[in-house]
């Protein structure tokens, strides 16, 4: 939850631009066109908490977006890796395949306004039936 202040207040978004404006896709192209898919949805999913401008809804989805936060930075980093090395290229193919499935589901839970246990806290935690 700690790091969501970061991601909410865009610092890790402009760090994300930093990596984008370092890596070169030459020959690298499908993967750093899934990686900006991948933000895009980073995005999309941070504009949304930001605009729903609650403190639970935040905190609910604060995991998936850090996840989905750490998994566009390493994607760019074992890209820039991966322009150097055909063994980092297949390395890189086999985790954008993951990441990029990851973020896309989080992305779509985020977005979809899915908060039915922030809807249901009270009932859930007094146990009764």
């Amino acid at each position: 939850v700690a790091a969501i202040g970061g991601i909410i207040n865009g610092v890790a978004q402009e760090r994300i631009h930093e990596l984008e404006d370092e890596v070169e896709p030459q020959g690298l192209e499908h993967f750093h066109k899934m990686i900006k898919d991948m933000v895009i949805l980073l995005e999309k999913s941070i504009t949304f908490v930001k605009q729903k401008d609650s403190s639970d809804f935040q905190d609910y989805h604060a995991r998936r977006l850090v996840e989905m936060t750490s998994n566009v930075m390493i994607a760019y980093l074992m890209m820039r890796d991966a322009a150097h090395s055909e063994r980092k290229k297949i390395v890189l193919e086999q985790y954008i395949d993951f990441a990029y499935a990851e973020v896309k589901m989080k992305s779509e839970i985020i977005t979809n306004d899915v908060c039915c246990l922030i809807k249901n806290q009270d009932v859930i935690l007094q146990g009764k039936n």
